[in-house]
C-alpha cells in the first residue's frame, strides 16, 4: 500500500477534525441544566437539535445519522482506497440486508428502517433482496443473499436472517482486511470477529441456550473456536485473549477492565467498551503522522465515537439517567 497516495485526504481530515466535539463541550452538555441550554450548545455542532425535537430520540436518531452519512460519503469518495472506508459503513449495509430480507419474508414495508448509506446503491441492494439477482454486486455478496434466503425458506424462523447476516458480515469483513493486507487492520479485524464470538457466548450461556444453538451463532472468521472459548472459564480465555491484543500505547483507562477481566467480573457491556477502546489505541498512534491510512481510520472512528456519544447523553437526559452513569460510559474523544 502506497502510504504516499493519502496525503491529500489527511490533510483534508486535518481541517475537518476541527469540527469534532471538544471533550470539554462534551461535559458542557453534560452539565447543561435544561433543554433550552442543551439545544443553544448542539446549535454550535454538526448536530443542530431543537428544543421541541430533544424529547423525540428517533428525530436525535435522524440528526445524529445524516451527519454520519455525509461524513462517510465524503470520506468514501475522496479515499484513495476506499475499501478502508467499507470496513467502517459495512454494519450499515448488513442491517438493510436484515432490514429487507425480513421485509421480504414477512410481506411488510420497512423501508422506514433502512439506513440510507452503507458504502452501495439502495435501489440495488433492494433488487438483490427482491430478485435474488444483480449485476451490481459481486458474486460472493449475491451468493451469500442467496444463501440466507434458501436457509429462512427451509426453516421459516426470521431469527436465521439474523444469523446469517451477522455471519455474513464477518465473512466480508474478513474478505476487506485480506485485500487490504495491512497488519493493522487485520488485528482491528481479529479484534472484531474474536469479540463477536466472546459475546455471543457470553449472552447465549446467561439464557441457558444449547450448545448446539451457540455453535450456529458463531463466525468462523475468528480466532476463537467454540472449542477453545468453552476449554476453561471464560474470564480465562479473555485474560489471554487480551493478553494478545494489548495497545503499544498502553493507556491507564485500561486498568479497570483488566482487574474485572481478571476477577471474572467484566460484563457484556464492558467488553463492548473494550472492544471500542481496543480498536481506538490501536489507530490512535496515526495522529502523529499525516501519511498512510491511519489517520482515516482514526478520523472515521472518532466520528462514530462522537456519535456515541451523543446518543447516550441526550437519551440520558431523555430517560433522566444519572450524569455519573453517562460519564462512565463515554467512548473515547478526538485529540488532535
Amino acid at each position: 500500500m502506497d502510504h504516499e497516495q493519502f496525503s491529500q485526504l489527511n490533510t483534508s481530515i486535518s481541517v475537518k477534525e476541527k469540527d469534532f466535539i471538544s471533550q470539554q463541550e462534551f461535559m458542557m452538555l453534560i452539565n447543561a441544566r435544561n433543554k433550552e441550554e442543551l439545544s443553544f450548545l448542539l446549535q454550535k455542532t454538526p448536530y443542530p437539535v431543537s428544543v421541541t425535537d430533544l424529547d423525540n430520540l428517533d428525530t436525535v436518531e435522524k440528526v445524529l445519522m445524516q451527519e454520519l452519512g455525509k461524513t462517510f460519503k465524503w470520506v468514501w469518495a475522496e479515499c484513495p482506497i476506499p475499501e478502508i472506508v467499507d470496513l467502517f459503513i459495512l454494519p450499515y449495509l448488513y442491517h438493510n440486508v436484515k432490514v429487507l430480507l425480513k421485509a421480504k419474508a414477512s410481506q411488510k414495508n420497512l423501508d422506514h428502517l433502512l439506513i440510507p448509506f452503507g458504502g452501495t446503491s439502495l435501489p440495488a441492494l433492494q433488487h438483490l433482496v427482491r430478485t435474488l439477482k444483480s449485476d451490481y454486486f459481486p458474486d460472493y455478496f449475491e451468493e451469500e443473499i442467496q444463501s440466507i434466503w434458501e436457509e429462512y425458506l427451509d426453516y421459516g424462523d426470521s431469527r436465521v436472517i439474523e444469523i446469517g447476516a451477522d455471519l455474513a458480515y464477518f465473512k466480508h469483513l474478513r474478505r476487506i482486511a485480506e485485500q487490504l493486507d495491512d497488519p493493522l487492520f487485520d488485528k482491528a479485524v481479529d479484534i472484531l470477529t474474536d469479540s463477536y464470538n466472546v459475546l455471543t457466548l457470553m449472552r447465549a450461556k446467561n439464557v441457558n441456550k444449547s450448545d448446539s444453538f451457540i455453535k450456529q451463532l458463531l463466525t468462523e472468521q475468528s480466532h476463537l473456536s467454540y472449542q477453545e472459548l468453552t476449554a476453561g472459564p471464560i474470564y480465562q480465555i479473555l485474560r489471554t485473549w487480551y493478553s494478545q491484543l494489548l495497545p503499544e500505547n498502553y493507556s491507564s483507562v485500561l486498568v479497570s477492565y483488566e482487574k474485572k477481566i481478571a476477577n471474572g467480573e467484566l460484563s457484556i457491556r464492558e467488553l463492548e467498551e473494550l472492544v471500542d477502546l481496543l480498536i481506538f489505541y490501536l489507530f490512535d498512534d496515526s495522529k502523529f503522522t499525516c501519511q498512510g491510512p491511519y489517520p482515516v481510520a482514526r478520523f472515521l472512528l472518532a466520528k462514530l465515537f462522537e456519535i456515541k456519544n451523543l446518543r447516550l447523553i441526550l437519551s440520558a437526559k431523555v430517560n433522566q439517567l444519572p450524569l455519573d452513569l453517562v460519564k462512565e460510559r463515554l467512548r473515547p474523544f478526538y485529540d488532535y
